[in-house]
């Protein structure tokens, strides 16, 4: 199926003449807007991209759509090949500054789960694998509480 060919005119936005022209909603339908011809404008390239930024701009930062956000990702497994991506695309990035700040600031005064003696075991024999010593000395969770 072809599409249809986009109008050329006048960007009534900055007024310059363009051979193509963009297909814009006045209102975008994310916010209630449709496709009624009360509610469709063409513009130049530059000035749909603009529009469409400040539009998402507004969209994405809103508390609304956080919320949204973190309510569709609350309980979701990520599936091993995922967390590899992941894993992957961080591999060898740098964090600035203010980031580490940041986090560093967000992790004071707040106290960290001691590891479960299940897994001090499993990664004393990880080091055991590796070539017999223990890396860092790992007190099991009774010393931890003592």
């Amino acid at each position: 199926m072809r599409r249809a060919q986009r109008p050329s005119g006048f960007c009534p936005e900055c007024g310059a003449w363009r051979d193509s022209l963009h297909r814009d909603h006045v209102v975008p339908r994310w916010k209630g807007g449709g496709d009624d011809e009360d509610n469709i404008q063409y513009l130049c390239a530059n000035c749909h991209e603009e529009k469409t930024r400040v539009d998402l701009m507004g969209r994405r930062n809103s508390d609304e759509a956080i919320a949204r956000s973190k309510a569709f990702h609350i309980g979701r497994k990520r599936t091993p090949e995922a967390k590899e991506r992941m894993s992957e695309a961080a591999r060898g990035k740098e964090i600035s500054a203010d980031t580490r700040a940041s986090i560093s600031a967000s992790l004071t005064g707040k106290k960290r789960k001691p590891f479960s003696d299940e897994h001090r075991a499993n990664m004393r024999l990880a080091a055991q694998r590796r070539g017999g010593r223990v890396a860092v000395s790992v007190p099991s969770t009774e010393d931890l509480l003592k």
